[in-house]
């Protein structure tokens, strides 16, 4: 429905050489990454902090690359934030927590991740609703991109399902089409690999159990 502007979550990076930034999207089959300055494709406000970034000064001490996947919640209509450090820098990550101390009219949550440990801080998960269901869902975890086409997919496949007894779902993912298609069936296997796509818990009225 949206011609422009419509993708709510991006995956860029950002490299930082001596406090300066330079933050956008890697150069097909390169290692360059080019300076975003306009995009058509992602949401205004994923566009505003590619902006914010190219125009913030860490402190001089600080040189490493930064892997950034940004989602936007679609309740309160910000973003949630996963950096992906490759050095283990304490500095870096200070810097990480007072960027978004000071960005808090567009971020409501980070989630600064060295090698296997996360730090989380403010509301670090993302949700929207759709048809009566608040789903949660991590900005690192696999997600359609386009919140509004992705209403669209859901109830295109819950119509083609049908309703019946039992229903085996793979790569389930956080729930996109299980917690729709429990409503038309009695049972249902869905399967994921990935913990943190079904971290949440979850209070829907339905009898889920995790096995």
């Amino acid at each position: 429905d949206k011609q422009y502007n419509y993708k709510d979550k991006a995956r860029f990076s950002m490299q930082i050489n001596k406090g300066k930034v330079l933050c956008g999207f890697m150069k097909r089959r390169s290692n360059e990454i080019i300076k975003v300055e306009e995009c058509f494709i992602v949401n205004k406000n994923i566009l505003t902090l590619i902006q914010r970034l190219n125009t913030t000064n860490f402190d001089s001490q600080i040189s490493d690359f930064v892997e950034i996947s940004a989602a936007e919640d679609m309740i309160e209509h910000k973003l949630v934030l996963h950096f992906f450090l490759e050095s283990g820098s304490y500095l870096l990550t200070n810097a990480l927590e007072h960027f978004f101390e000071n960005n808090k009219d567009l971020i409501k949550g980070v989630n600064i991740q060295i090698k296997k440990k996360t730090k989380r801080i403010g509301d670090y998960s993302c949700k929207y609703i759709y048809n009566g269901i608040t789903y949660s869902f991590l900005p690192e975890t696999f997600s359609q991109g386009n919140f509004l086409t992705n209403q669209k997919l859901v109830s295109v496949v819950s119509d083609l399902c049908s309703a019946g007894e039992n229903l085996l779902e793979l790569y389930a993912g956080f729930g996109n089409f299980t917690l729709q298609l429990v409503r038309q069936f009695k049972n249902i296997i869905a399967v994921e690999g990935e913990y943190k796509a079904v971290h949440f818990e979850t209070n829907f009225g339905f009898d889920l159990k995790p096995i």
